[in-house]
Protein backbone atom coordinates (compact mmCIF):
# COMPACT_ATOMS: atom_id res chain seq x y z
CA UNK A 1 0.00 0.00 0.00
CA UNK A 2 1.41 3.52 -0.83
CA UNK A 3 2.30 5.81 1.81
CA UNK A 4 -0.48 8.54 1.66
CA UNK A 5 1.67 10.90 3.64
CA UNK A 6 5.33 10.61 1.63
CA UNK A 7 4.22 10.48 -1.95
CA UNK A 8 4.76 14.02 -3.51
CA UNK A 9 2.01 12.90 -6.10
CA UNK A 10 -1.51 14.06 -5.50
CA UNK A 11 -3.90 10.78 -5.11
CA UNK A 12 -6.97 12.88 -4.87
CA UNK A 13 -8.83 15.98 -6.60
CA UNK A 14 -10.92 18.16 -4.70
CA UNK A 15 -13.87 18.91 -6.65
CA UNK A 16 -15.55 21.97 -4.98
CA UNK A 17 -19.00 23.42 -6.57
CA UNK A 18 -21.13 25.90 -5.31
CA UNK A 19 -24.39 24.14 -3.63
CA UNK A 20 -27.37 26.57 -3.10
CA UNK A 21 -25.06 29.78 -2.16
CA UNK A 22 -22.08 32.05 -3.02
CA UNK A 23 -21.71 33.94 0.59
CA UNK A 24 -19.48 30.83 2.28
CA UNK A 25 -17.39 30.20 -0.92
CA UNK A 26 -14.33 31.61 0.30
CA UNK A 27 -14.52 30.28 3.91
CA UNK A 28 -15.15 27.16 2.60
CA UNK A 29 -12.19 27.28 0.24
CA UNK A 30 -9.49 28.60 3.17
CA UNK A 31 -10.55 25.55 5.41
CA UNK A 32 -10.01 23.13 3.08
CA UNK A 33 -6.55 24.90 2.69
CA UNK A 34 -5.64 25.11 6.23
CA UNK A 35 -7.07 21.73 7.24
CA UNK A 36 -5.55 19.48 4.50
CA UNK A 37 -1.70 18.66 4.54
CA UNK A 38 -1.73 15.88 2.01
CA UNK A 39 -1.09 16.50 -1.78
CA UNK A 40 -4.16 16.97 -3.35
CA UNK A 41 -5.35 18.99 -6.90
CA UNK A 42 -8.18 21.40 -5.90
CA UNK A 43 -10.68 22.62 -8.45
CA UNK A 44 -13.99 25.13 -8.23
CA UNK A 45 -16.49 25.29 -10.66
CA UNK A 46 -19.53 26.89 -10.91
CA UNK A 47 -22.48 28.43 -13.03
CA UNK A 48 -22.88 32.34 -13.41
CA UNK A 49 -20.75 32.87 -10.09
CA UNK A 50 -21.36 36.85 -9.33
CA UNK A 51 -18.99 38.59 -10.74
CA UNK A 52 -17.67 39.82 -6.68
CA UNK A 53 -16.71 36.09 -5.62
CA UNK A 54 -15.67 35.44 -9.40
CA UNK A 55 -12.99 38.60 -8.93
CA UNK A 56 -12.07 37.16 -4.97
CA UNK A 57 -11.83 33.74 -6.28
CA UNK A 58 -9.38 35.15 -9.41
CA UNK A 59 -7.39 36.99 -6.63
CA UNK A 60 -6.72 34.33 -4.58
CA UNK A 61 -6.42 31.41 -6.92
CA UNK A 62 -2.35 31.33 -7.15
CA UNK A 63 -2.47 31.13 -3.01
CA UNK A 64 -5.02 28.46 -2.50
CA UNK A 65 -3.60 26.19 -5.75
CA UNK A 66 -6.79 26.59 -6.58
CA UNK A 67 -8.22 25.53 -10.71
CA UNK A 68 -11.21 27.56 -11.71
CA UNK A 69 -13.64 26.46 -14.31
CA UNK A 70 -16.33 29.05 -14.52
CA UNK A 71 -19.97 28.70 -16.76
CA UNK A 72 -21.83 31.55 -17.89
CA UNK A 73 -24.75 29.36 -17.99
CA UNK A 74 -26.62 27.79 -14.90
CA UNK A 75 -25.69 23.97 -14.75
CA UNK A 76 -26.93 21.58 -12.45
CA UNK A 77 -24.66 20.00 -9.64
CA UNK A 78 -24.07 16.71 -11.80
CA UNK A 79 -23.12 19.19 -14.93
CA UNK A 80 -20.70 20.94 -13.31
CA UNK A 81 -19.01 17.70 -12.14
CA UNK A 82 -19.02 15.95 -15.66
CA UNK A 83 -17.75 19.02 -17.19
CA UNK A 84 -14.11 18.63 -14.95
CA UNK A 85 -14.29 14.37 -14.72
CA UNK A 86 -12.27 13.68 -18.22
CA UNK A 87 -9.36 15.61 -16.70
CA UNK A 88 -9.22 13.58 -13.04
CA UNK A 89 -6.66 11.29 -13.35
CA UNK A 90 -5.85 11.17 -9.43
CA UNK A 91 -7.01 7.47 -7.92
CA UNK A 92 -9.35 9.33 -6.19
CA UNK A 93 -11.87 12.30 -6.54
CA UNK A 94 -13.22 14.28 -3.78
CA UNK A 95 -16.86 16.20 -4.49
CA UNK A 96 -17.28 18.87 -1.61
CA UNK A 97 -19.78 21.37 -1.46
CA UNK A 98 -19.34 25.07 -0.52
CA UNK A 99 -20.77 25.30 2.47
CA UNK A 100 -18.92 22.86 4.42
CA UNK A 101 -16.34 23.32 7.17
CA UNK A 102 -13.86 20.57 7.14
CA UNK A 103 -11.96 19.95 10.33
CA UNK A 104 -8.27 18.98 10.93
CA UNK A 105 -7.00 16.55 8.83
CA UNK A 106 -10.01 15.34 7.38
CA UNK A 107 -8.73 14.27 4.07
CA UNK A 108 -6.28 11.30 5.29
CA UNK A 109 -8.93 8.97 7.00
CA UNK A 110 -10.82 8.99 4.03
CA UNK A 111 -8.23 7.85 1.83
CA UNK A 112 -7.22 5.68 4.33
CA UNK A 113 -10.17 3.99 4.70
CA UNK A 114 -10.43 3.53 0.66
CA UNK A 115 -6.93 2.16 0.20
CA UNK A 116 -7.84 -0.31 3.10
CA UNK A 117 -10.99 -1.53 2.16
CA UNK A 118 -11.41 -1.32 -1.24
CA UNK A 119 -14.29 1.15 -1.28
CA UNK A 120 -15.84 3.13 -3.75
CA UNK A 121 -17.24 5.50 -1.86
CA UNK A 122 -16.14 6.67 1.57
CA UNK A 123 -17.99 9.43 3.68
CA UNK A 124 -17.15 11.61 6.96
CA UNK A 125 -19.31 12.34 9.49
CA UNK A 126 -21.54 15.22 8.72
CA UNK A 127 -22.42 17.33 11.43
CA UNK A 128 -24.39 20.86 10.44
CA UNK A 129 -25.09 23.84 12.02
CA UNK A 130 -24.60 27.76 11.84
CA UNK A 131 -21.09 28.06 11.78
CA UNK A 132 -21.54 29.65 15.52
CA UNK A 133 -23.44 27.52 17.71
CA UNK A 134 -23.09 23.57 18.76
CA UNK A 135 -23.46 21.30 15.60
CA UNK A 136 -25.36 18.28 15.74
CA UNK A 137 -25.20 15.17 13.46
CA UNK A 138 -27.15 15.88 10.11
CA UNK A 139 -25.85 11.99 9.40
CA UNK A 140 -23.96 9.19 10.65
CA UNK A 141 -24.73 7.12 7.71
CA UNK A 142 -27.68 6.07 5.53
CA UNK A 143 -29.44 2.91 4.83
CA UNK A 144 -31.76 1.50 2.67
CA UNK A 145 -34.58 -0.40 3.09
CA UNK A 146 -37.09 -2.32 0.69
CA UNK A 147 -40.27 -3.10 0.99
CA UNK A 148 -41.96 -5.24 -1.49
CA UNK A 149 -45.85 -4.99 -2.11
CA UNK A 150 -48.15 -6.04 -5.12
CA UNK A 151 -47.56 -2.46 -6.50
CA UNK A 152 -44.05 -2.93 -6.81
CA UNK A 153 -40.74 -2.04 -4.34
CA UNK A 154 -40.82 0.73 -2.46
CA UNK A 155 -37.36 2.08 -0.90
CA UNK A 156 -36.92 3.74 2.29
CA UNK A 157 -34.03 5.71 3.56
CA UNK A 158 -32.47 6.27 7.32
CA UNK A 159 -29.96 9.09 8.32
CA UNK A 160 -28.27 7.28 10.95
CA UNK A 161 -28.17 9.49 13.99
CA UNK A 162 -30.08 12.28 12.38
CA UNK A 163 -29.77 15.55 14.98
CA UNK A 164 -28.34 13.84 17.76
CA UNK A 165 -25.83 15.30 20.20
CA UNK A 166 -22.40 14.00 18.84
CA UNK A 167 -21.30 13.38 22.65
CA UNK A 168 -24.18 10.98 23.17
CA UNK A 169 -23.27 8.44 20.44
CA UNK A 170 -19.33 9.26 19.66
CA UNK A 171 -18.54 5.66 21.44
CA UNK A 172 -20.98 3.97 19.04
CA UNK A 173 -19.68 5.59 15.83
CA UNK A 174 -16.56 3.48 14.00
CA UNK A 175 -15.95 2.56 10.66
CA UNK A 176 -18.79 0.72 8.97
CA UNK A 177 -20.41 -0.43 5.72
CA UNK A 178 -23.47 1.33 4.84
CA UNK A 179 -25.68 1.96 1.43
CA UNK A 180 -24.98 5.81 0.91
CA UNK A 181 -23.18 8.86 1.72
CA UNK A 182 -23.95 12.80 0.62
CA UNK A 183 -22.31 15.39 -1.67
CA UNK A 184 -21.65 17.50 1.20
CA UNK A 185 -18.38 15.68 1.40
CA UNK A 186 -17.64 12.58 -0.57
CA UNK A 187 -14.76 10.61 -1.42
CA UNK A 188 -15.19 8.22 -4.85
CA UNK A 189 -12.90 6.11 -6.55
CA UNK A 190 -12.08 7.70 -10.03
CA UNK A 191 -11.78 4.53 -12.02
CA UNK A 192 -15.46 3.01 -11.08
CA UNK A 193 -16.94 6.75 -11.48
CA UNK A 194 -15.29 6.72 -15.26
CA UNK A 195 -16.31 3.01 -15.48
CA UNK A 196 -20.15 3.74 -15.43
CA UNK A 197 -19.95 6.89 -17.14
CA UNK A 198 -19.74 9.45 -14.02
CA UNK A 199 -22.37 11.46 -12.83
CA UNK A 200 -26.90 10.79 -14.02
CA UNK A 201 -27.25 14.25 -15.19
CA UNK A 202 -31.39 13.35 -14.96
CA UNK A 203 -30.93 13.58 -11.15
CA UNK A 204 -31.22 17.15 -11.23
CA UNK A 205 -31.37 18.09 -7.11
CA UNK A 206 -33.18 14.97 -5.56
CA UNK A 207 -31.47 11.65 -4.41
CA UNK A 208 -28.17 12.11 -6.48
CA UNK A 209 -26.24 11.34 -3.54
CA UNK A 210 -28.09 7.38 -3.37
CA UNK A 211 -28.00 7.00 -7.09
CA UNK A 212 -24.50 7.22 -7.27
CA UNK A 213 -23.95 4.61 -4.49
CA UNK A 214 -26.49 2.43 -5.59
CA UNK A 215 -24.04 2.69 -9.01
CA UNK A 216 -21.09 2.48 -7.34
CA UNK A 217 -22.53 -0.56 -5.23
CA UNK A 218 -23.65 -2.45 -8.15
CA UNK A 219 -20.05 -2.42 -9.51
CA UNK A 220 -18.99 -4.34 -6.32
CA UNK A 221 -17.82 -1.86 -5.06
CA UNK A 222 -18.45 -1.05 -0.98
CA UNK A 223 -19.99 2.28 0.47
CA UNK A 224 -18.23 2.90 3.90
CA UNK A 225 -18.62 5.81 6.90
CA UNK A 226 -15.21 6.84 8.32
CA UNK A 227 -15.91 9.21 11.74
CA UNK A 228 -12.65 9.80 12.11
CA UNK A 229 -13.09 12.33 9.58
CA UNK A 230 -15.60 15.26 10.80
CA UNK A 231 -17.23 18.05 8.16
CA UNK A 232 -19.71 20.62 9.10
CA UNK A 233 -22.30 21.30 6.83
CA UNK A 234 -23.45 25.01 7.70
CA UNK A 235 -27.07 24.79 6.71
CA UNK A 236 -28.43 26.86 9.06
CA UNK A 237 -25.98 29.98 7.89
CA UNK A 238 -28.26 32.88 7.02
CA UNK A 239 -29.00 33.27 3.42
CA UNK A 240 -28.12 36.09 1.46
CA UNK A 241 -30.73 37.95 -0.90
CA UNK A 242 -28.54 37.21 -3.95
CA UNK A 243 -28.81 33.54 -2.81
CA UNK A 244 -32.55 33.53 -3.14
CA UNK A 245 -32.76 33.10 -7.02
CA UNK A 246 -30.04 29.99 -7.22
CA UNK A 247 -32.16 28.71 -4.20
CA UNK A 248 -35.96 29.24 -5.92
CA UNK A 249 -34.07 27.23 -9.12
CA UNK A 250 -32.25 24.27 -7.43
CA UNK A 251 -35.20 23.32 -5.35
CA UNK A 252 -38.14 24.04 -7.85
CA UNK A 253 -40.85 21.63 -7.80
CA UNK A 254 -40.69 21.00 -11.68
CA UNK A 255 -36.64 20.01 -10.76
CA UNK A 256 -37.60 17.84 -7.44
CA UNK A 257 -40.15 16.03 -9.59
CA UNK A 258 -38.08 14.98 -12.11
CA UNK A 259 -35.29 13.71 -10.20
CA UNK A 260 -37.62 11.73 -8.75
CA UNK A 261 -38.90 10.32 -11.81
CA UNK A 262 -35.93 9.76 -13.20
CA UNK A 263 -34.20 7.67 -10.26
CA UNK A 264 -37.71 5.50 -9.94
CA UNK A 265 -37.36 4.57 -13.46
CA UNK A 266 -33.80 3.88 -13.18
CA UNK A 267 -34.17 1.61 -9.82
CA UNK A 268 -37.06 0.40 -10.57
CA UNK A 269 -38.82 1.43 -7.09
CA UNK A 270 -42.46 2.79 -6.28
CA UNK A 271 -43.12 6.70 -6.32
CA UNK A 272 -44.97 5.51 -3.20
CA UNK A 273 -45.80 8.30 -0.68
CA UNK A 274 -43.94 6.08 2.20
CA UNK A 275 -40.69 6.35 -0.34
CA UNK A 276 -40.20 10.28 -1.35
CA UNK A 277 -43.10 12.24 0.81
CA UNK A 278 -40.78 13.23 3.38
CA UNK A 279 -38.31 14.20 0.98
CA UNK A 280 -40.83 16.64 -0.65
CA UNK A 281 -42.09 17.66 2.47
CA UNK A 282 -38.34 18.63 3.64
CA UNK A 283 -37.79 20.60 0.62
CA UNK A 284 -41.06 22.58 0.87
CA UNK A 285 -40.39 23.31 4.21
CA UNK A 286 -36.81 24.63 3.41
CA UNK A 287 -38.50 27.14 1.05
CA UNK A 288 -40.80 28.19 3.72
CA UNK A 289 -37.86 28.92 6.27
CA UNK A 290 -35.74 30.74 3.56
CA UNK A 291 -37.72 32.78 1.14
CA UNK A 292 -39.98 35.35 2.21
CA UNK A 293 -42.55 35.09 -0.03
CA UNK A 294 -44.80 31.87 -0.86
CA UNK A 295 -44.78 29.91 -3.65
CA UNK A 296 -48.09 29.90 -4.73
CA UNK A 297 -47.63 34.44 -5.45
CA UNK A 298 -44.41 33.82 -7.46
CA UNK A 299 -44.63 34.97 -11.09
CA UNK A 300 -48.28 36.22 -10.41
CA UNK A 301 -49.51 39.14 -12.19
CA UNK A 302 -50.42 40.41 -8.17
CA UNK A 303 -46.29 40.25 -7.56
CA UNK A 304 -45.56 42.76 -10.24
CA UNK A 305 -49.09 45.18 -9.71
CA UNK A 306 -49.49 48.27 -7.55
CA UNK A 307 -51.67 48.16 -4.08
CA UNK A 308 -54.72 50.25 -4.72
CA UNK A 309 -56.11 51.70 -2.04
CA UNK A 310 -59.37 50.06 -2.25
CA UNK A 311 -57.71 46.51 -1.12
CA UNK A 312 -56.07 47.98 1.71
CA UNK A 313 -57.80 46.18 4.81
CA UNK A 314 -58.14 47.42 8.35
CA UNK A 315 -60.34 45.61 10.54
CA UNK A 316 -59.68 41.85 11.47
CA UNK A 317 -62.81 40.13 9.69
CA UNK A 318 -61.57 41.67 6.28
CA UNK A 319 -58.02 40.94 6.92
CA UNK A 320 -58.72 37.11 7.49
CA UNK A 321 -60.92 37.39 4.45
CA UNK A 322 -58.15 38.82 2.69
CA UNK A 323 -55.89 35.72 3.83
CA UNK A 324 -58.55 33.22 3.02
CA UNK A 325 -58.53 33.82 -0.33
CA UNK A 326 -55.04 34.67 -0.45
CA UNK A 327 -54.53 30.79 0.13
CA UNK A 328 -53.02 31.00 3.63
CA UNK A 329 -53.49 27.75 5.62
CA UNK A 330 -56.00 27.72 8.68
CA UNK A 331 -53.16 27.74 11.08
CA UNK A 332 -52.18 30.11 9.64
CA UNK A 333 -55.71 32.22 9.56
CA UNK A 334 -55.57 31.52 13.47
CA UNK A 335 -52.53 32.98 14.04
CA UNK A 336 -53.51 36.17 12.51
CA UNK A 337 -56.33 36.09 14.88
CA UNK A 338 -53.80 35.29 17.60
CA UNK A 339 -51.30 38.51 16.44
CA UNK A 340 -54.66 40.40 16.57
CA UNK A 341 -55.75 40.02 19.89
CA UNK A 342 -52.26 40.65 21.13
CA UNK A 343 -52.13 43.85 19.46
CA UNK A 344 -55.74 45.15 20.62
CA UNK A 345 -54.61 44.39 23.50
CA UNK A 346 -51.56 46.40 23.39
CA UNK A 347 -52.94 49.43 21.42
CA UNK A 348 -55.93 49.77 23.23
CA UNK A 349 -57.57 53.01 23.34
CA UNK A 350 -54.60 54.14 20.78
CA UNK A 351 -54.81 56.13 17.65
CA UNK A 352 -53.25 57.51 14.89
CA UNK A 353 -52.28 60.63 13.98
CA UNK A 354 -55.03 60.90 11.81
CA UNK A 355 -57.80 59.79 14.68
CA UNK A 356 -58.08 56.42 13.50
CA UNK A 357 -57.91 53.66 15.90
CA UNK A 358 -53.99 52.17 16.49
CA UNK A 359 -55.30 48.78 15.55
CA UNK A 360 -56.12 49.92 12.06
CA UNK A 361 -52.81 50.32 11.11
CA UNK A 362 -51.18 47.30 12.26
CA UNK A 363 -53.53 45.58 10.24
CA UNK A 364 -53.13 47.71 7.26
CA UNK A 365 -49.65 47.09 7.51
CA UNK A 366 -50.36 43.04 7.52
CA UNK A 367 -52.31 43.57 4.83
CA UNK A 368 -50.33 45.21 2.06
CA UNK A 369 -47.32 42.52 3.13
CA UNK A 370 -50.25 39.75 2.49
CA UNK A 371 -51.16 40.89 -0.59
CA UNK A 372 -47.54 40.26 -2.24
CA UNK A 373 -47.34 36.92 -0.44
CA UNK A 374 -45.50 37.36 2.50
CA UNK A 375 -44.64 34.47 5.13
CA UNK A 376 -46.45 34.18 8.13
CA UNK A 377 -43.78 35.14 9.76
CA UNK A 378 -43.63 38.58 8.16
CA UNK A 379 -47.14 39.03 8.58
CA UNK A 380 -47.05 38.62 11.79
CA UNK A 381 -43.82 41.40 12.69
CA UNK A 382 -46.03 43.45 10.19
CA UNK A 383 -48.87 43.03 12.69
CA UNK A 384 -46.94 43.28 15.66
CA UNK A 385 -44.41 45.66 14.78
CA UNK A 386 -44.75 48.51 17.33
CA UNK A 387 -44.36 46.45 20.10
CA UNK A 388 -40.92 47.52 21.19
CA UNK A 389 -41.60 51.24 20.02
CA UNK A 390 -44.85 51.65 21.47
CA UNK A 391 -44.95 48.66 24.04
CA UNK A 392 -46.46 48.33 27.40
CA UNK A 393 -45.22 50.06 31.21
CA UNK A 394 -44.70 47.52 33.44
CA UNK A 395 -44.35 48.39 36.95
CA UNK A 396 -40.93 47.20 37.45
CA UNK A 397 -39.10 49.55 35.16
CA UNK A 398 -38.10 49.22 31.20
CA UNK A 399 -35.97 45.83 31.70
CA UNK A 400 -39.45 44.11 32.43
CA UNK A 401 -41.26 45.61 30.17
CA UNK A 402 -38.79 44.22 28.02
CA UNK A 403 -38.80 40.99 28.95
CA UNK A 404 -42.95 40.96 29.08
CA UNK A 405 -42.56 41.81 25.52
CA UNK A 406 -39.97 38.91 24.24
CA UNK A 407 -42.17 36.65 25.98
CA UNK A 408 -45.06 38.10 24.28
CA UNK A 409 -43.44 37.69 20.62
CA UNK A 410 -42.87 33.97 20.97
CA UNK A 411 -39.25 34.63 22.77
CA UNK A 412 -35.88 36.08 22.43
CA UNK A 413 -35.02 34.72 18.67
CA UNK A 414 -38.40 33.57 17.64
CA UNK A 415 -39.33 34.02 14.22
CA UNK A 416 -41.44 36.93 14.79
CA UNK A 417 -39.58 38.84 18.34
CA UNK A 418 -36.37 38.58 15.86
CA UNK A 419 -38.02 40.08 13.06
CA UNK A 420 -39.97 42.86 15.58
CA UNK A 421 -36.53 43.74 16.80
CA UNK A 422 -34.98 44.20 13.88
CA UNK A 423 -37.54 46.33 12.45
CA UNK A 424 -37.02 48.63 15.97
CA UNK A 425 -33.39 49.04 15.78
CA UNK A 426 -34.14 49.65 12.28
CA UNK A 427 -36.40 52.35 12.83
CA UNK A 428 -33.75 53.59 15.72
CA UNK A 429 -31.04 53.48 13.60
CA UNK A 430 -33.08 56.07 10.43
CA UNK A 431 -33.93 54.66 6.74
CA UNK A 432 -31.22 56.91 5.65
CA UNK A 433 -28.38 54.98 6.71
CA UNK A 434 -26.48 53.84 3.72
CA UNK A 435 -24.95 50.20 3.38
CA UNK A 436 -21.85 49.50 3.35
CA UNK A 437 -21.89 46.66 0.80
CA UNK A 438 -23.82 45.95 -2.29
CA UNK A 439 -27.44 45.29 -1.35
CA UNK A 440 -27.57 41.40 -2.69
CA UNK A 441 -25.31 41.08 0.07
CA UNK A 442 -28.53 41.72 2.85
CA UNK A 443 -29.13 38.61 4.74
CA UNK A 444 -32.83 37.56 3.44
CA UNK A 445 -33.76 38.13 7.21
CA UNK A 446 -32.73 42.10 6.74
CA UNK A 447 -34.33 42.65 3.46
CA UNK A 448 -37.59 41.63 4.91
CA UNK A 449 -37.12 43.52 8.12
CA UNK A 450 -36.62 46.85 5.25
CA UNK A 451 -39.66 45.93 3.55
CA UNK A 452 -41.96 45.99 6.94
CA UNK A 453 -41.03 49.34 7.03
CA UNK A 454 -41.70 49.65 3.08
CA UNK A 455 -45.29 48.20 3.98
CA UNK A 456 -45.75 50.76 7.23
CA UNK A 457 -44.77 53.96 4.90
CA UNK A 458 -47.34 52.47 1.92
CA UNK A 459 -49.87 51.84 5.09
CA UNK A 460 -49.75 55.29 6.39
CA UNK A 461 -50.73 56.60 2.69
CA UNK A 462 -52.93 54.02 1.34
CA UNK A 463 -55.24 54.68 4.60
CA UNK A 464 -55.25 58.63 4.23
CA UNK A 465 -53.06 59.14 7.71
CA UNK A 466 -50.49 61.11 5.61
CA UNK A 467 -53.25 63.08 3.73
CA UNK A 468 -54.89 63.69 7.16
CA UNK A 469 -53.04 64.40 9.91
CA UNK A 470 -50.60 66.38 7.93
CA UNK A 471 -47.49 64.51 8.23
CA UNK A 472 -45.10 65.20 6.16
CA UNK A 473 -43.38 62.01 5.42
CA UNK A 474 -40.30 62.14 3.39
CA UNK A 475 -38.45 58.92 2.39
CA UNK A 476 -34.60 59.36 2.20
CA UNK A 477 -33.81 58.69 -1.77
CA UNK A 478 -31.37 55.70 -0.25
CA UNK A 479 -34.39 53.78 1.21
CA UNK A 480 -36.23 54.62 -2.01
CA UNK A 481 -33.43 53.09 -4.26
CA UNK A 482 -33.03 50.53 -2.03
CA UNK A 483 -36.36 49.13 -1.47
CA UNK A 484 -36.59 49.38 -5.37
CA UNK A 485 -33.17 46.93 -5.75
CA UNK A 486 -34.59 44.21 -3.02
CA UNK A 487 -38.36 44.11 -4.16
CA UNK A 488 -37.13 43.69 -7.60
CA UNK A 489 -34.82 40.98 -6.46
CA UNK A 490 -37.75 39.01 -4.64
CA UNK A 491 -39.96 39.23 -7.29
CA UNK A 492 -42.57 41.42 -5.91
CA UNK A 493 -41.70 44.73 -7.90
CA UNK A 494 -45.78 45.69 -7.49
CA UNK A 495 -44.56 46.44 -3.76
CA UNK A 496 -42.12 48.56 -4.51
CA UNK A 497 -44.11 50.88 -7.35
CA UNK A 498 -47.07 50.94 -4.54
CA UNK A 499 -45.10 53.29 -3.17
CA UNK A 500 -44.18 55.37 -5.96
CA UNK A 501 -48.02 55.15 -7.00
CA UNK A 502 -49.39 55.80 -3.07
CA UNK A 503 -47.87 59.71 -3.41
CA UNK A 504 -49.63 60.46 -6.12
CA UNK A 505 -53.10 60.14 -3.95
CA UNK A 506 -54.58 63.65 -3.31
CA UNK A 507 -54.38 65.57 -0.09
CA UNK A 508 -56.84 67.24 1.66
CA UNK A 509 -57.86 71.27 2.92
CA UNK A 510 -56.13 72.75 5.82
CA UNK A 511 -59.27 72.92 7.73
CA UNK A 512 -59.29 68.74 7.16
CA UNK A 513 -56.19 67.57 9.03
CA UNK A 514 -55.82 66.80 12.33
CA UNK A 515 -52.14 68.35 12.95
CA UNK A 516 -51.63 65.95 15.50
CA UNK A 517 -48.00 64.70 14.82
CA UNK A 518 -47.70 61.53 17.03
CA UNK A 519 -49.76 58.44 18.00
CA UNK A 520 -51.52 59.08 20.91
CA UNK A 521 -53.97 58.15 24.23
CA UNK A 522 -56.89 60.09 25.56
CA UNK A 523 -56.22 60.58 29.31
CA UNK A 524 -59.03 60.09 32.08
CA UNK A 525 -60.47 63.46 31.19
CA UNK A 526 -60.84 62.60 27.53
CA UNK A 527 -59.40 66.42 26.83
CA UNK A 528 -55.54 65.88 26.73
CA UNK A 529 -53.47 63.49 24.91
CA UNK A 530 -50.47 61.29 25.93
CA UNK A 531 -48.14 60.11 23.41
CA UNK A 532 -48.00 56.42 22.99
CA UNK A 533 -44.62 56.31 21.99
CA UNK A 534 -42.06 54.25 24.86
CA UNK A 535 -39.52 53.12 22.76
CA UNK A 536 -38.74 49.97 25.43
CA UNK A 537 -35.36 48.29 23.06
CA UNK A 538 -34.14 52.31 22.84
CA UNK A 539 -34.57 53.19 26.29
CA UNK A 540 -32.25 49.72 27.86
Amino acid sequence: MMNLLTTSQPRVTILMIARERHALTEAAIECVVANTSMPYRFIYTDGQTPEWLWQRLEQRSAEWGLELVRHDEPLWPHQLRNHVLGSITTDYLVCIDNDVMVSPGWLEPLVSCADETNAGIVGPLYMWGDGNKLSVIHMAAGYIKKVTTPEGIIELQEHLFENVNLDIVRHKLTRSECDFMEFHCMLIRTEVLKKIGGFDERLLNAHKHIDISLAIKQQGYKVYLEPTSRVDFLHYAPYRLEDLAVYRWRYSVAAVETSIQAYCEKWQVLDHPKAFDLLRKHLKKLAAEIDPILATFLGSTACHTPMQKSELKQTRSDLLDQAAEAGYTTQELKQLSDAYRLAQALTDGGYRPCGRPFINHLIGVSSVLMHYGFKIETLLAGMLHTFYSHGIRHPNGVQAAVTATEHMLGGVGSPVESRVRAYTKLRAKGLDAPLDFPYTHLNILDAEVILIALATEIEVRLSGEIAYSGKNNVLPATFENLVMDICKNLGVSGLAQTLIESKKLPSVTQELLTNIPASYRLQADKLRATPMSNNLLIST
